[in-house]
């Protein structure tokens, strides 16, 4: 095998690893944006509930 050809296989892998890590980091970026909307709606209901209460 080349030199060229294992480092263009280099280059591949190192690009596939880089484009995994950024799946993987936009999936767990939407993941704890849809657990903060959850826990603020959570929350929201909550207040809404005491204040209701407290009428």
């Amino acid at each position: 095998m080349s030199v060229s050809a294992v480092r263009q296989r280099q280059w591949l892998l190192a690009l596939l690893v880089f484009a995994c890590g950024l799946v993987m980091v936009s999936f767990w970026l939407r993941h704890s944006a849809q657990q903060q909307e959850a826990r603020s709606r959570a929350l929201a209901a909550d207040l809404a509930a005491d204040h209701a209460q407290s009428l």
